[in-house]
């Protein structure tokens, strides 16, 4: 499933647009660059990407501070 990100990188307060229920999730940046994330409990485990302008993100876990059927919007990082 295909989540869209308005930014070319994920922060605290960032907004992922959901198509539907799910926990697998492929987002996508704004720069067109994806990446596998999963919803687990209250936070957002996404793996290591490289953007579409080549900086490398290692893994990082998020915690969900809102989410509603259609968007998730992120706090704060969590330990990996």
């Amino acid at each position: 499933m295909i989540a869209r990100v308005d930014h070319t990188h994920l922060f605290p307060g960032a907004i992922i647009h959901l198509p539907g229920p799910g926990s697998a999730l492929t987002l996508e940046f704004s720069d067109g660059s994806r990446v596998t994330a999963e919803i687990i409990g209250g936070s957002l485990a996404v793996e290591a990407h490289t953007t579409a302008a080549g900086t490398a993100i290692p893994a990082k876990v998020w915690a969900i501070k809102e989410q509603t059927p259609r968007t998730l919007r992120l706090g704060a990082r969590l330990p990996a």
